[in-house]
């Protein structure tokens, strides 16, 4: 078996599960925070549009800067976005959601 099934494969599968597991719980926080339907709509629009139009371009940069170094940029997006649904403030929520759709 090659180094990329036994190092990253195992990791990946984790974050990926990770991210969809805190997925149905996204609203209730919004909602637990205090914000409209339209705010978290908001929100969830940013998410998804970051994912869908820097995807492509976050790809091709890891042709370009290396698989590992870009493994490393995903964790820690990844890791930002995490943080920042712990905190109130709207642009920082977005933030995380905008984080978390580039990684």
């Amino acid at each position: 078996r090659t180094l990329l099934h036994r190092c990253y494969l195992p990791v990946y599968l984790l974050a990926t599960c990770a991210d969809w597991l805190q997925g149905p719980y996204k609203y209730a926080v919004y909602s637990a925070y205090g914000y409209s339907q339209h705010d978290i709509r908001i929100l969830f629009v940013a998410g998804f549009g970051s994912g869908m139009t820097l995807g492509s371009i976050i790809g091709g940069l890891a042709d370009t800067w290396g698989r590992k170094r870009m493994a490393l940029v995903y964790c820690a997006c990844y890791t930002l976005s995490c943080l920042a649904k712990h905190c109130r403030p709207f642009i920082i929520l977005l933030l995380g959601r905008v984080l978390g759709g580039i990684s």
